[in-house]
């Protein structure tokens, strides 16, 4: 690599400076840059020790690496209990190979909780490894509702064989401020204007809701 005056640059120094880090950072999973960026030298370490960036959150795919450190020695999860190993498995549902190194740390089979997880992280991937380890599809697209993930909604919905509640997953889109997934659902629902469905959707979103006041008033006025 050369440098401003055209001579080679013999050392990292030159380019792994801390703008140049914090720009990269900018475009990577918080995840990435705690478990691999800080882990560079003792001075990116000290540079990213904000919470937002020394925190590992279970819910956002975690590098495998990182994860298997952690949880791929035998019996990693044994001082776990049984509903803590489960609670492991649903979080680390957005990554088929976590969910892989988890399963046989934990001891345990996944919960349809784990398929919900993974409908809601829009990984379709881990969707159907975990219908083949026994977890409901319907959670999953209940999760994908959730998520705001209409088109893996709907690639999940070819399955053969499977029926969801519409209006749970309109529930599911509104208790989690997915205003356009919302809509989606109201209208495959096929809920009428002033129906009785309609306004158990709404006193289900009043109480729970957080969405914004302009898109609760416009789910009001188009459902009632």
């Amino acid at each position: 690599m050369a440098d401003s005056t055209g001579q080679q640059c013999s050392s990292p120094s030159r380019v792994w400076i801390p703008t140049a880090l914090e720009r990269v950072a900018a475009f990577l999973p918080a995840n990435e840059v705690a478990c691999t960026l800080r882990l560079v030298d003792k001075a990116t370490a000290e540079q990213f020790r904000r919470p937002d960036f020394s925190t590992v959150r279970l819910l956002q795919p975690v590098p495998p690496h990182a994860f298997a450190w952690r949880w791929g020695r035998p019996k990693a999860a044994r001082d776990l209990t049984l509903a803590k190993r489960r609670q492991l498995l649903s979080r680390t549902a957005a990554s088929v190979t976590n969910l892989k190194t988890a399963i046989g740390s934990a001891g345990c089979g996944p919960t349809n909780y784990a398929a919900y997880w993974a409908g809601k992280a829009g990984q379709l991937g881990a969707c159907l490894f975990l219908e083949q380890h026994g977890c409901s599809l319907k959670d999953s697209v209940e999760g994908a509702a959730a998520g705001g993930h209409l088109a893996m909604y709907d690639a999940l919905l070819q399955r053969q064989g499977l029926r969801v509640s519409a209006y749970d997953c309109a529930k599911a889109a509104a208790l989690n401020g997915q205003v356009a997934a919302l809509y989606f659902m109201v209208e495959r629902a096929g809920l009428q204007r002033g129906c009785a469905g309609a306004w158990r959707l709404l006193k289900d979103v009043a109480g729970a809701c957080d969405l914004a006041s302009g898109h609760r008033a416009g789910l009001c006025a188009f459902l009632g």
